[in-house]
Parts: C-alpha cells; structure tokens; sequence
C-alpha cells in the first residue's frame, strides 16, 4: 500500500513539474533579431573621392557631409557655357539691332511705295519703277522676318544653355554626399582617392533611434495580437525589459501547403508580426537577438 502511495505521489509531482514547465514554454518569449532600417547613400555625382569624412561606427545626423567628389571636370564644363551664353547674348543684341534696322527700313520703303505707286497710276512713271520698288519693300521685310527668327533661335539656344548649366550646377552641389538620415555607420564602400560611380552607395547607415524586431507566431494565438498591442522586449545585458508594440500582422500564413491544408498542417501555419521598438539610448544593436513577451 505504501509503495503505490508512493508512486501515486511521484506522478502527481511529475506532471507537475511537466505542465509547470509546459506553462512556461508556453509564456516564454518569442525569439527574433533586431533590425534597424538601412539606408546607402549614393553618390550622386561620379568621379574622384577627394576625401570621406565617417568611419564605421561613427553616428552622423541627417545633414551630415560623408564624403566629397571631385568636380574638376564639371567646373570646366561650366565655365564653357557660361562662355557660350555670353556668345548667344552678344548674338541676340546684334540680331535686336538688325531687327530695329528692318523696322526702319520697312517703315521708309513702304512710304516710298506708296508714293512711286500712286505715280504710276496717274501715269506719270513706267510700271519697271513701281516693281522694283516692290521688290525692294519685299526683301526687306523677308529679313526683318529672318532677324525675328535668329532671335527666337537664339533665345531657344539660351533656354538650352541655361537648363545644362542647372544641370551641372545641380552635379556639382550633389558632389558633397550628405546622408538623409541619421544613424550608425555600418559599412563604407569606398575610400579617399577612388573613383566611385554615380549613384553607387558610398556609406550604409543603420538608424538605431527606432528598431524594429520580426517575430513568427502560430495561428492560435494570431486572434490575441492587436495592432498597437504592447510588448515587453528582453535582451541580454539588459536590466530591464524595453516596451515595444505591434506595428504590422501579416495576412499571409508561411509554410504552409498551397493546395492541401489538413489539421495537422494547419498547426504548421505561422505569421509574421513586426514589433517597434523605441531605442533613443541605442541599447539595442542591429542583429542583437532578443525575446519578445506578450
């Protein structure tokens, strides 16, 4: 009677440390590794690196100059078109002024017509004089349309010239590559004296402000997360625990069948959800790993 008293107890205590333990399982945290979001920087502008001003590791603020390009070449570039708008001015005054001798000499032959015309019909000149008087208020009107033309040509010319120099200009300022967003600096591509092609990312930047985690979670317990819900996040190292949230559930089950879903697929079935996570202390570190507690 003892000895099955005994053993009575000895599987009550069991099955009490089995579920105690299955009830922890259960609780315990779901494991992911942070992630901040990365951002290259390009270079804009290709050409020569004259110098990067960051390192790997270094925190640099949105604003900040990473590196500098060379702009040499876009520098003579420049100065040829500012020659050439000096040309089209000088060429557009001399057309204006052709144009105002057209406009005179147009407004002096008409009145020369009008008089040898009306001669002629009181008979008093041959007809050879009315024509070549008409020949000659012709061709002066045909250049003064010829002069108006060379003056929208040039101003064409001149819209052309200016929309390249903005161009340039544009390459030029864009030769001091300034990060857009602040954060830690994971990777540098390049180094001072290389030739770094345009919009080739110069620097990787992490943001560490604000983290993110993804975590995959079953189909059962899918019901019990919120969008908005607050987390609790454990990191090794940590004292404490940081607050997170949830930021985004998937719709999309992974790995489960496509054609086929059976009971015991269905346990199988597991969701993405993404956990926020403030980190203005930066005590979270990119690819750390941590638990997330609901």
């Amino acid at each position: 009677m003892k000895l099955k008293i005994f053993f009575a107890a000895m599987v009550v205590l069991t099955a009490g440390i089995f579920f105690g333990c299955s009830g922890k399982t259960e609780a315990s945290g779901f494991t992911g590794v942070v992630d901040g979001t990365i951002t290259n920087v390009p270079a804009l502008t290709g050409g020569k690196i004259l110098g990067v001003r960051v390192e790997e590791g270094d925190f640099i603020s949105r604003g900040d100059t990473v590196a500098i390009v060379d702009t040499t070449d876009l520098s003579i570039q420049k100065s040829g078109i500012r020659a050439s708008l000096n040309e089209v001015a000088i060429q557009r005054s001399i057309a204006e002024t052709k144009i105002a001798e057209a406009l005179s000499d147009s407004a002096y032959i008409q009145k020369s017509y009008d008089r040898i015309a009306h001669l002629y019909h009181s008979n008093s000149i041959p007809k050879q004089k009315l024509d070549d008087i008409a020949n000659r208020r012709q061709q002066i009107n045909a250049a003064l349309v010829q002069a108006r033309q060379n003056v929208r040509l040039l101003a064409s010319r001149r819209r052309q010239l200016l929309s390249r120099l903005a161009a340039l200009e544009k390459k030029i300022h864009d030769a001091m590559v300034l990060t857009p967003t602040s954060g830690q600096v994971s990777v540098k591509y390049f180094e001072k004296g290389e030739a770094v092609p345009p919009l080739s990312p110069v620097i990787e930047v992490v943001e560490l402000d604000t983290v993110w985690v993804k975590i995959f979670v079953s189909g059962s317990m899918l019901p019990k997360i919120q969008y908005g819900q607050t987390v609790e996040v454990h990191a090794d190292g940590l004292t404490k625990a940081l607050p997170g949230s949830v930021s985004w559930i998937s719709s999309k089950a992974e790995f489960n069948p496509k054609n086929i879903l059976t009971p015991e697929t269905r346990k199988a079935l597991v969701y993405a959800v993404k956990i926020l996570i403030p980190n203005t202390e930066h005590q979270l570190k990119h690819g750390m790993p941590v638990e997330v507690y609901f």
